[in-house]
């Protein structure tokens, strides 16, 4: 009996050791190998290995900051479409993450043009607190670029402006945002 209870105790202990290894640091390491092979695929401009490489990772070990990373990789090789469609994975996985809303936004306003759809995302960070300055900011930013095509625009980034400075006081950043809207 005490020999049968020491094998038992030693195949629990080999056991846990096993799932705490495999759980703690193989799926982390691999994953993370994964995700560094992925942006190197995107370097050298081979995108669906890339995509495989993430999807890979993302199966073991999903971590938001590299969904970050790789809807930055593609807009600096100006696959802006791939770049979207990481950040609609990040929204989806991490429903509201305030960076990743702000970073779409941003990408869609300055890169794309594509200034309904930066409104839009702003607007789900606005309606939680009207007061956000980030999400405010870029949607001034948003508004004021509109107004290149749309010239209605021109008053929304004025009030957006307006309520940073009447919120937040006379900062420099808001002051030169007001200057470049007049």
């Amino acid at each position: 009996f005490p020999v049968l209870r020491l094998f038992v105790l030693s195949a629990v202990a080999v056991g846990l050791l096993a799932f705490l290894g495999y759980r703690f640091i193989y799926r982390p390491v691999t994953a993370l190998s994964n995700y560094s092979r992925g942006l190197s695929h995107i370097e050298a401009e081979r995108y669906t290995l890339a995509n495989e490489r993430f999807s890979r990772a993302v199966g073991l070990w999903p971590r938001r900051t590299w969904y970050y990373r790789y809807a930055d990789a593609f807009a600096a090789k100006r696959q802006f479409l791939l770049a979207e469609q990481k950040y609609d994975d990040l929204l989806r996985r991490y429903p509201g993450d305030r960076k990743g809303i702000l970073d779409y936004a941003r990408m869609e306003s300055r890169s794309m043009s594509n200034y309904e759809k930066a409104d839009a995302l702003l607007l789900q960070l606005l309606d939680k607190d009207i007061h956000d300055y980030d999400a405010l900011l870029a949607a001034g930013d948003n508004y004021l670029s509109w107004a290149d095509s749309d010239s209605n625009r021109f008053e929304d980034a004025r009030r957006a402006y307006a309520s940073l400075i009447g919120t937040y006081g006379q900062k420099d950043e808001l002051l030169f945002r007001m200057l470049r809207y007049f």
